[in-house]
């Protein structure tokens, strides 16, 4: 599936519209609190203005790469942003792989992605032309062993889009209740859901006192790796 498909289901039809509107709060949100300390990088939805463009790499707008095989250095960014990114890959875990590598220790991945067991999966959209087919959706539960696998931390999520795949304004407000509704009830028949992503990993900062010494090349410091107690 083309990454660039979806963007024109989620820009052009009403559905798509609905659960793009849920999506870009859940990201909106998210990018103000972490966005502007550091670097950001966004794969894919260039509509979607999540940052100022002076304080986000757009891909590929900016600079092309897959997110299979990202041209950053390790631990050269403080924030990934990827809608809708995994269920285009062959590989979602190689993708969340360069993720890990690319990021800093503290560093997240703000991503999206279609749940294969929602009840849009009854309707018309999954046919593997407009969306992705279910088989290429990454469930919950798999993305979570995939990401604990690489020791990443679920920092936090949520589910989006309860209402069935109706395509029309008026059923779609008909059918609006079922977000209160369902979020309490039935969480996992969402159409999709966002995922916070924290990397731990110990880092080492160096004391203000070595940093004249590390600067003077004839008071070198050689630094060797601390032992840290894992929490």
């Amino acid at each position: 599936m083309n990454h660039s498909t979806i963007n024109q289901w989620l820009e052009l039809s009403n559905l798509g519209i609905y659960l793009a509107q849920q999506e870009k709060m859940f990201f909106g949100a998210l990018t103000k609190r972490y966005g502007l300390l550091g670097a950001s990088a966004q794969f894919g939805m260039p509509g979607w203005d999540l940052l100022p463009s002076c304080s986000i790499i757009q891909v590929p707008e900016d600079v092309r790469m897959a997110p299979e095989a990202m041209a950053w250095i390790d631990a050269s960014l403080d924030l990934l942003i990827l809608p809708h990114i995994l269920e285009c890959s062959d590989t979602p875990y190689q993708v969340l792989a360069e993720s890990w590598r690319c990021l800093k220790p503290g560093g997240r991945v703000l991503l999206s992605g279609f749940n294969p067991h929602s009840l849009w999966r009854l309707g018309k959209c999954f046919d593997g032309k407009q969306l992705p087919h279910p088989r290429q959706c990454l469930p919950l539960p798999l993305l979570k062993r995939h990401v604990a696998d690489l020791g990443f931390t679920i920092e936090s999520g949520r589910f989006m889009a309860y209402v069935p795949p109706v395509n029309s304004e008026r059923a779609l407000r008909r059918w609006h209740f079922m977000e209160a509704a369902g979020n309490r009830w039935w969480p996992h028949a969402a159409a999709a859901y966002g995922v916070v992503l924290l990397k731990r990993q110990a880092g080492m900062t160096i004391l203000p006192e070595l940093q004249e010494k590390l600067a003077d090349k004839e008071n070198a410091v050689v630094l060797t790796p601390a032992k840290v107690k894992a929490d």
